[in-house]
């Protein structure tokens, strides 16, 4: 080998033995351009026989079988098994860019191994043009960070070694090893902005600045060392306050505006929603500290809502509000008798007759009162129940709000009908005034929901 190559070489096993365990198995994300060439040539040399590749086709550009095929070829020069994954997508719609990486990137996940890491081989230069499309973009701290050299991302585990190497330092490598890559013509087209950004604005900040590149990567990593303290701070004011999807108001209390924004934002990322933007966190944390505390307001941002009830706030993703489930108001459940569970949707979760259990003296439903068929409903208004032998009847309202089950809870329970009687109120109650529920050994509703009913705290 050569000095530039020794060099590079022994880069990247620093790097990768800083943070990639020695036997984790390894996916190279390996396009047959340059950098991933380079990056396979390396990781057969320091990481022998934890190494495969993954080779997504886009199928946008007339060669891209024969790419494909000799993405192959390469791979098995090297001993390296090279999967072809293919993608569909349509140049029509939308921006092809985004749509073109979302795709790359859940092909991959949905490629991996359990125990495999994926291995991109991105570098300086890719991290200074995320860092300016971030700056184009009005991004915090967060967004300038750029891209990490190890990250977590839709459950799958993504090492970027290459990261503080330089094109330059890629090139002299290929051209000591002798190696043979695919120029891929996309990476010229300017209606890209990453592309716009590579052939038009980094060659000429590097006209006037030659070191505007690794400037920009530095800057990244400062961002990135920022970013974590912006993060530690936000997990040191949220600590006490969270419980599962729950935060309560106390955690912002004598907070300035700017640290209860990061706490807000930091809250959503825990829980994997959609980020607000500087406006709508703003908005957001308005509405939901400035209200009386009987108000129940509601913030919401695309993907994202967050109800409070009380001194407590509740995060849920857009597509599984219980405040915002519509279903039909009786769903017929001829099967119940039969033991099989029924399905209510992402919110409501599942429900299921259990038979009764020797010993068991609970009070329960008869079977053959529930062989017929059962019908389940959703508060309406007006429901009444016996919740005890000889107890008082009561209003399904009032007992719902004694218990403290959250607003937006209350007309998601399930309410068992049979005969065209209420018999059951999901787990909580059996209403005794109904002659199928008997005091012990009978069939148990079982209900799974998808959603606290209660606060946490």
């Amino acid at each position: 080998m050569t000095n530039t190559s020794d060099a590079l070489l022994t880069f990247t096993r620093r790097a990768l033995d800083s943070i990639v365990p020695a036997d984790t198995s390894l996916c190279l994300a390996y396009s047959g351009g340059l950098d991933s060439t380079v990056l396979l040539d390396l990781l057969v040399q320091l990481r022998p026989g934890h190494v495969r590749a993954a080779h997504i086709n886009h199928g946008l550009q007339p060669p891209a079988d024969d790419w494909a095929r000799s993405c192959v070829t390469v791979c098995e020069g090297y001993g390296v098994v090279c999967d072809v994954i293919g993608v569909a997508l349509n140049p029509e719609q939308g921006n092809l860019e985004a749509e073109a990486r979302a795709a790359r990137y859940q092909a991959l996940r949905n490629h991996l191994a359990a125990d495999e890491w994926l291995v991109t081989a991105h570098h300086q230069q890719d991290q200074a043009e995320t860092l300016l499309l971030a700056l184009l973009r009005g991004s915090g701290v967060h967004g300038l960070a750029a891209m990490p050299p190890l990250a977590e991302r839709d459950g799958m585990t993504i090492v970027r070694p290459l990261l503080d190497a330089s094109r330059e330092e890629l090139a002299a490598y290929a051209a000591a090893r002798n190696l043979v890559w695919t120029d891929d013509p996309s990476n010229a087209d300017e209606r890209f902005d990453r592309n716009y950004l590579r052939q038009r604005v980094v060659p000429l900040l590097e006209q006037r600045w030659p070191a505007a590149g690794s400037s920009i990567a530095r800057s990244a990593r400062l961002a990135a060392g920022a970013m974590r303290v912006l993060d530690e701070r936000a997990r040191d004011d949220l600590k006490p306050y969270v419980a599962e999807n729950s935060l309560q108001i106390a955690a912002f209390a004598g907070l300035s505006q700017e640290r209860a924004q990061n706490a807000l934002r930091a809250w959503c990322r825990q829980l994997h929603l959609p980020l607000p933007t500087e406006l709508q966190s703003q908005s957001a944390l308005s509405t939901l500290l400035d209200s009386r505390v009987d108000g129940e307001p509601l913030a919401a941002w695309p993907g994202a809502r967050i109800r409070r009830y009380r001194d407590v706030l509740y995060a849920y993703p857009e597509s599984a509000d219980p405040g915002a489930v519509m279903s039909p108001a009786r769903i017929d459940w001829p099967s119940a008798a039969r033991g099989e569970r029924l399905q209510l949707g992402p919110v409501r979760g599942s429900l299921q007759l259990l038979a009764a259990v020797p010993d068991d003296d609970r009070p329960g439903l008869l079977l053959s009162a529930v062989d017929q068929g059962c019908e389940i409903r959703f508060r309406s208004g007006g429901e009444r129940l016996r919740t005890r032998s000889g107890g008082p009847t009561r209003e399904l309202k009032k007992l719902l709000q004694e218990d403290g089950v959250l607003p937006w809870m209350r007309t998601n329970i399930p309410l068992l009908y049979v005969d065209g009687q209420l018999a059951a109120v999901g787990e909580h109650w059996l209403n005794h005034d109904h002659p199928a529920v008997v005091s012990g050994r009978g069939m148990l509703l079982e209900w799974r929901a998808h959603s606290p009913l209660h606060s946490p705290f």
